[in-house]
C-alpha cells in the first residue's frame, strides 16, 4: 500500500477489489470445494475474507496515507455454461 501511494499521482482515485462478507459470498463454496488441492496458508495468514469484515480495509490503506472514499460490494455471481466451463475458469484462478 505504501508502495501505491508512493506512485500516484495526488487525488487518483483507485479501486481495491476483495471478497465480501463469506456468508453470502459464492467464493466461499468454490475455496470449500477445492481447498484440499491448495498448499496450506503460510504461518499466521488472515485468510481469504479478512479484508471483508468491516474496516479491515480502511485499516490496510490508511497508514499507507490513502483514504477510503466510497466503500461498498458490487455483486458477481458465479455463472457459467456448464460444470467443465466452471471447473476450467476456477482451475485457473488464482486461488487454484
Amino acid at each position: 500500500m505504501r508502495e501505491l501511494a508512493r506512485v500516484l499521482v495526488p487525488g487518483s482515485p483507485v479501486a481495491i477489489v476483495t471478497w465480501g462478507d463469506p456468508a453470502r459470498s459464492q467464493m466461499r463454496e468454490v475455496l470449500g470445494a477445492i481447498g484440499g488441492l491448495l498448499p496450506p496458508p503460510p504461518p499466521g495468514a488472515a485468510g481469504p475474507f479478512a479484508l471483508s469484515v468491516p474496516g479491515a480495509l480502511e485499516a490496510l490503506v490508511e497508514p499507507a496515507g490513502l483514504r477510503a472514499g466510497a466503500v461498498g460490494e458490487v455483486p458477481t455471481p458465479y455463472v457459467w455454461p456448464d460444470v467443465a466451463t466452471a471447473v476450467r475458469a476456477q482451475s485457473s484462478s488464482g486461488p487454484a
